[in-house]
C-alpha cells in the first residue's frame, strides 16, 4: 500500500521529474478514460460539456492525490489557491460580476486555503483577493466587465460548476492532509513516548539489578539523614534486617571517632561534589568495618537539596594489603627486624618525641663478628640462620620498646630511649650472657660473636639521626679491633 502509486519502471533511485510527470499523466489518462466510457456507455445523453466537466474533476482530483500522497502538501495548496483565484477572477471578468455570491465564494476559499497555509500565506491571500476585487470592482465600473444582470453563458455555467467542485475536492484533501499530519504527529509522539518509556523502564530495571546485586551497601537518606532505602545486597553482607536500618539515622552506624567528620564532610558535599571519605563502620556484632564512601545530593528543579545517596564499599582487604605492603617496606624478610628504611623512619619518631619529653636516648650499633668465615665455610644457608639466630638474641637482650632492625648485611641497630648512663653496659653484659648461653647449647662448628658500639643522644644537644649512627659505628669498630688485639 505504501507504493500503490509507483510503477515499477520508476520505483528506482533514478528516476528523474520527466518520468514522475510522464507517470501522472499516464494515470491521469487512465481514469479519465475508464470515468468517461462508462459514462458514455450508461447515460447516452449525456453531453460533451458534461463528460469534459466529469474528466476536469477526475483529473484535477488525480493530480491533487498524487502530490498529497508525494508528500508535497503546500505545493498542492498554492495550486488550489492559484487555480481558485483563476476562476474566481475569470467568472467575474466573463459575466459573474463582482458581487456575485459565487465569486464571493471563491474568494473566500482562497482566503480560508491561504490560512491554512499559515499566517504568512494568509497575509499574502488576503491581499490578492482585496487588490483583484478592487480591480474587478473599478473595471466593472469603467464598462470594461459585463454587468453582474447578464445572463450566464454555457461556459460561464461550467466553469462555475467545475470550479465548486474543484474547492470541494481541493478543501477536502487539504483537510485530510491537516488531519493525516495531526494523526501522524500524534502517532509519532506516541510512538516516541512508548519508546522513552520503554527505554526509561529497560533503564530502571537495569540500575535496580545493578542496585540489588553489587556487594556495595547503597543507601538513599532524607537531607536530616534518616535511612530511606538500603539495598538488599548490603543488609546481606552486613548482617543487619530491613527493620533495623530503616528509619535509622545513618550516622548511628559509623563509628562514635568518626561522626564529627562525617557531618563535616556532609555539610561539604551540600556546598559542591566531594570524593570519596573513609569512615568505621559499626556492623551489628559491634566490630569497626572501614568502609569507602561516596556520596552525592539529589535536589529540585530549583536546586532545594532533598535527599542524600551513599555508596559504601567495605576496603577491610585493602586496608589489609596497604599494612602487609607496608610491613614489607619496612620489616627484613630473613629476620623479621625492621630493615634500614624502617629503622630510620621510627628512629626520626623517637628522636622528635625524646626532644619533646626531654628524654635521653641510646643508640647501639651492633656487628655480627666472622660472618665471612661462617659463609665461606659453612655456606650461605648457615650464614643466614645464623643472621637468624643473632636477631632472637636481640630480642631477648633488649625491651620491647626498644626499635631493633638489621641494617646491613651482619649489621644490626639498636635504639632505646628513656635510658641512663648505666645502660649501655647493661645492654652489653645480657647481650653477652645471650650469647654464652647460646653457645654453650650448640655444637655449630663455631661461636657466635658480635661487636657493639653505643652512643648517647642528648636532647639538650641534639644531634641528627645519621651523625648518631655515624658516633655508634665507629664505637662498634672500635670494640671489634680491641677483639682482633
Amino acid at each position: 500500500m505504501k507504493n500503490m502509486f509507483v510503477l515499477p519502471v520508476f520505483a528506482d533511485e533514478g528516476n528523474t521529474r520527466i518520468a514522475r510527470l510522464l507517470y501522472i499523466l499516464l494515470w491521469t489518462f487512465i481514469i479519465a478514460v475508464t470515468t468517461m466510457v462508462p459514462v458514455a456507455i450508461l447515460l447516452p445523453e449525456t453531453t460533451t460539456r458534461q463528460l469534459l466537466f466529469i474528466t476536469t474533476v477526475d483529473v484535477s482530483s488525480l493530480l491533487l492525490l498524487v502530490l498529497t500522497r508525494r508528500g508535497y502538501v503546500k505545493l498542492v495548496s498554492w495550486m488550489v489557491i492559484i487555480q481558485v483565484w483563476v476562476i474566481a477572477t475569470a467568472l467575474a471578468s466573463t459575466g459573474g460580476g463582482v458581487h456575485n455570491p459565487v465569486v464571493i465564494l471563491y474568494f473566500v476559499a482562497v482566503l480560508i486555503a491561504g490560512l491554512m497555509l499559515g499566517e504568512k500565506a494568509g497575509i499574502i491571500t488576503a491581499g490578492v483577493c482585496i487588490f483583484t476585487q478592487l480591480l474587478l470592482v473599478y473595471a466593472e465600473e469603467a464598462g470594461v466587465l459585463l454587468p453582474s444582470v447578464v445572463q450566464h453563458n454555457a461556459f460561464t455555467i461550467w466553469v462555475s460548476q467545475t470550479g465548486a467542485m474543484i474547492i470541494v475536492t481541493a478543501l477536502m484533501y487539504l483537510a485530510a492532509s491537516t488531519i493525516r499530519e495531526s494523526f501522524d504527529r500524534v502517532y509519532r509522539e506516541l510512538r516516541e513516548r512508548k519508546k522513552t518509556e520503554t527505554e526509561l523502564r529497560e533503564s530502571e530495571e537495569l540500575y535496580t539489578k545493578l542496585i540489588l546485586t553489587i556487594p556495595d551497601v547503597v543507601i538513599r537518606t532524607d537531607i536530616d539523614g534518616t535511612i530511606l532505602y538500603v539495598n538488599e545486597g548490603g543488609l546481606l553482607l552486613r548482617g543487619y534486617t530491613r527493620e533495623e536500618v530503616m528509619g535509622k539515622n545513618m550516622l548511628s552506624f559509623i563509628a562514635p571517632e568518626d561522626v564529627e567528620r562525617a557531618m563535616e564532610n556532609t555539610v561539604l558535599m551540600l556546598q559542591s561534589v566531594l570524593g570519596p571519605r573513609e569512615y568505621n563502620l559499626l556492623m551489628k556484632d559491634g566490630t569497626r568495618v572501614p568502609f569507602e564512601v561516596n556520596g552525592d545530593i539529589l535536589r529540585h528543579e530549583d536546586g532545594t537539596p532533598y535527599s542524600i545517596v551513599l555508596v559504601c564499599r567495605d576496603i577491610s582487604d585493602r586496608k589489609d594489603l596497604q599494612d602487609k605492603l607496608r610491613t614489607m617496606a619496612i620489616t627484613d624478610e630473613l629476620t623479621g627486624l625492621y630493615n634500614r628504611r624502617g629503622f630510620i623512619t621510627l628512629a626520626e619518631q623517637q628522636l622528635k618525641s625524646a626532644d619533646r619529653n626531654k628524654e635521653r636516648g641510646l643508640l647501639a650499633f651492633i656487628d655480627l663478628d666472622g660472618m665471612k668465615h661462617i659463609n665461606d665455610v659453612w655456606g650461605h644457608e648457615e650464614g643466614d640462620r645464623a643472621l637468624v639466630t643473632a636477631a632472637g638474641l636481640l630480642r631477648e637482650t633488649y625491651r620491647e620498646s626498644d626499635i631493633i632492625a638489621r641494617v646491613g648485611g651482619d649489621e644490626f641497630a639498636v635504639l632505646a630511649l628513656n635510658v641512663d648512663d648505666s645502660m649501655p653496659e647493661v645492654f652489653v653484659n645480657r647481650l653477652g650472657e645471650c650469647l654464652d648461653a647460646y653457645n654453650a647449647g650448640n655444637d655449630n662448628g663455631y661461636r657466635l660473636s658480635m661487636s657493639v658500639g653505643s652512643a648517647f643522644y642528648e636532647p639538650d644537644n641534639p644531634c641528627s639521626l645519621d651523625e648518631l649512627m655515624s658516633r655508634a659505628d665507629r664505637l662498634m669498630y672500635e670494640d671489634k679491633h680491641r677483639k682482633a688485639v
